[in-house]
């Protein structure tokens, strides 16, 4: 039974990359349910992959709706199928796009509802076209916005799906359906399974273009646009029900529903008032907002600036002091509130002014949006850069550090080249194993059994110890002190003979301590007789110095003629306890300076 789910896994695999040219992560899911992942692909293939439908416009479409996705992995794969990374839509003779056409497609404003009414009333003045329109035509925009309608509110897209069948014929209408399920099965998918990791071939595409990365991994803009939609989307069915019902109240009362609804859930509220009188008239998702009582309808303007956070209010008053005396129609401004809970929260306004004839302001209107979460993923992205910026000077001045003390102690060029080869080659692997784990924490045990890597044979090594993790930057120095042991070791100490033998143990110990150090001890036996050093080259003083130095340790190095032996001692500040997070913000580390 195993061979064969390992058979048809094998078979699907094969299948998946013969047709998009890489095996994405997507098909790779779900293990545990056999079969699954067929079905899936058979999905695919029917209403994706072999659909009528030019390949190009599938790729694109399905760029442009992947926008309203927050987990962002179906956009991300299907701009790199659309620039060539992989083929679009499975599709061999498919031409991929440029970089600028796809920036421009994922920039594409949502439409309002005056350019929608125009892009639905343009396609109901076609009957049975015979293709789909070309890539970046108007008609190409206005099919892209009338399956937006039909694919984000299917039950108010009447008129769209109208139109759409009317243009292009009943079949394809059909089959575009079908393929805007998939989609929206897609969508779930990844929704559902967000540790879906980004294939190699993409990321190295953003990490070449930031602009496209940060266009592509703006989670904020699938909530602004979503927003948008909503919002859209009752205005457009509010406009039709009053051309075509002739202000039916019903029907308008059940409209406005909707829109306090979607006020209210994506915190979105609007707001008018005379200057006169200053009473403010505010809708439902103005209350959630501001945290009011449901059913509030008008409150005092003196009441909204009692919730501006105090820091903000004269930069709120100085905004609409200089619009009016500027006359200006519109301005927006963004500021902080305090809701009665304590809690601090972030509105963008826009204001709109009408004047009397004399120019003095009479009326404003306008829309606050809660924009604390798009604020706070900023913060985190400022952060990360911040992080980031400074691992990167840390690598390179560790690199600096090992490059000079590596010079110093090298007889000859191509023993420093060698050396030095070596050396950074151990600070990639520990590199790798805290980046595989965000910069967490890295494990003892992962830690030795990497350095170890390239001269472990059957029997020659024997390692033992507990769960430990290092904080990230206790990992780089141990990797460091590991990697100049096991050089040691297989040029002249136990590694380099067959019956050779090296042991590697650790422990915690209290020693007197409050909490535990990690204690690690590394014995060589079974190889040729050591003879001391004179001279105390860059890899012993690692090995002796760097512990003590940057982390308050100790080390106890010994050539023994029957092999060396050494024994750290790393204080428990630098371990990871359960109860604690598994590391520091990397901002608070220093780069290895190494030891004289």
């Amino acid at each position: 039974m195993n061979q064969n789910r390992t058979r048809d896994k094998r078979r699907l695999a094969q299948e998946v990359e013969a047709r998009f040219g890489l095996m994405p992560n997507f098909f790779c899911t779900a293990t545990a349910a056999p079969g699954l992942i067929d079905e899936l692909w058979a999905f695919a293939k029917s209403a994706y992959l072999d659909s009528p439908l030019p390949s190009l416009f599938k790729e694109r479409l399905f760029v442009f709706l992947s926008r309203f996705c927050a987990v962002r992995y179906c956009i991300v794969r299907h701009v790199g199928f659309l620039i060539g990374e992989g083929r679009p839509a499975g599709d061999t003779t498919a031409a991929p796009e440029t970089i600028e056409q796809v920036t421009e497609l994922l920039t594409r404003p949502a439409c309002c509802a005056g350019a929608l009414e125009q892009a639905i009333a343009r396609l109901e003045a076609l009957i049975g076209l015979a293709s789909i329109p070309a890539p970046r035509s108007e008609l190409e925009s206005d099919l892209f916005d009338a399956l937006t309608i039909i694919f984000l509110e299917p039950r108010l897209s009447e008129r769209a799906r109208n139109a759409v069948r009317r243009a292009f014929g009943e079949q394809t209408f059909e089959t575009l359906a079908a393929y805007l399920a998939f989609i929206r099965t897609a969508h779930y998918w990844t929704e559902t399974h967000p540790e879906l990791a980004y294939e190699p071939d993409i990321a190295a595409v953003m990490q070449r273009h930031p602009d496209l990365a940060a266009l592509l991994l703006d989670q904020t803009e699938a909530r602004r646009v979503a927003e948008g939609e909503a919002l859209r989307q009752a205005l457009a069915e509010l406009t039709q029900a009053k051309r075509v019902l002739n202000q039916n109240e019903s029907l308008l009362a059940e409209r406005n529903a909707q829109l306090a609804l979607a006020g209210r859930a994506a915190l979105v509220g609007s707001f008018a008032y005379g200057i006169d009188t200053e009473k403010m008239q505010i809708s439902d998702g103005y209350n959630a907002i501001y945290g009011l009582p449901e059913g509030t309808t008008e409150i005092a303007r003196s009441q909204w600036l009692a919730r501006v956070y105090p820091d903000d209010r004269d930069q709120v008053d100085t905004a609409r002091r200089r619009a009016f005396s500027q006359r200006r129609r519109e301005y927006g401004l963004e500021y902080r509130i305090v809701l009665s809970s304590g809690e601090v929260r972030w509105i963008e306004a826009r204001s709109f002014v009408w004047y009397h004839s004399d120019g003095q302001p009479e009326r404003k209107v306008g829309v606050n949006i809660d924009i604390t979460e798009r604020r706070r993923a900023q913060e985190r992205q400022r952060i990360l850069h911040a992080e980031l910026d400074h691992r990167v000077k840390n690598v390179l001045a560790t690199v600096s550090t090992v490059a000079a003390r590596t010079m110093d102690s090298s007889s000859s060029m191509n023993h420093f080249v060698v050396s030095l080869d070596g050396r950074i080659r151990s600070m990639a692997r520990t590199h790798e194993l805290l980046s595989a784990a965000q910069w967490r924490g890295i494990s003892v045990l992962e830690l030795v059994r990497r350095e170890l890597a390239p001269y472990a044979t059957r029997g020659n090594t024997d390692i033992d110890g507990p769960a430990v993790m290092l904080k990230a930057e206790a990992g780089q120095a141990m990797g460091m002190v590991l990697h100049e042991l096991a050089t040691n070791a297989a040029k002249y100490g136990a590694l380099s003979v067959q019956n050779g033998r090296v042991s590697i143990r650790w422990e915690q110990r209290m020693n007197g301590h409050p909490r535990p150090n990690l204690v690690l001890d590394w014995r060589e036996v079974g190889g040729p007789s050591v003879i001391a050093p004179t001279n105390s080259g860059f890899g012993t003083s690692t090995i002796r110095d760097l512990i003590p130095y940057e982390f308050g340790g100790t080390v106890d190095l010994a050539f023994a003629p029957s092999g060396v032996r050494c024994r750290l001692e790393l204080p428990a500040d630098w371990l990871i306890n359960n109860d604690e997070p598994l590391s520091q913000t990397i901002a608070h580390a220093s780069p290895l300076t190494g030891s004289a």
